[in-house]
This record gives C-alpha cells, structure tokens and sequence, in this order.
C-alpha cells in the first residue's frame, strides 16, 4: 500500500518538474509593419489634386473641401 502511493507522489513529482522545465521561453521576434493609406473620393486620389486650393468638385457640380482626415 505505502509503496504504491509512494510511486504515485513520485510520479505526480516528476510530472511537475517536467511540466515547469519542459518548455523553454519564446524570444519575442522583431516585427517591421508598413500600412498605407490611399484617400480617394470617386475614385479620384486626392494626394494627386492640387493642396493650395482644397477646393474639390463632385459628379453634380457642387465645390466642396477637404479640411480633416480621420481614421
């Protein structure tokens, strides 16, 4: 009886050790990111449209400006 809960805390004992020095750390990677944003109204970029003026034309004629761009 004693000898097999002797075998059973050894294995419970073992199992520990194993499960805590087993695994080794991950080394974080260095990561490059690159996100570009294209602004387009109509299909039209307005990084190509003359920025002095702002001043913009839609589909029916009417003027409008672009002060902010938000994301």
């Amino acid at each position: 009886m004693k000898l097999n809960i002797m075998k059973k805390v050894i294995l419970l004992i073992s199992g520990c050790i194993l499960t805590f020095t087993a695994c080794k750390k991950d080394t974080p990677l260095p990561t490059n990111l690159t996100i570009n944003f294209s602004q387009t109204v109509d299909g039209v970029d307005l990084t190509n449209l003359d920025h002095l003026t702002m001043i913009y034309t839609n589909a029916a004629g009417e003027d409008y400006s672009i002060q902010t761009l938000k994301y």
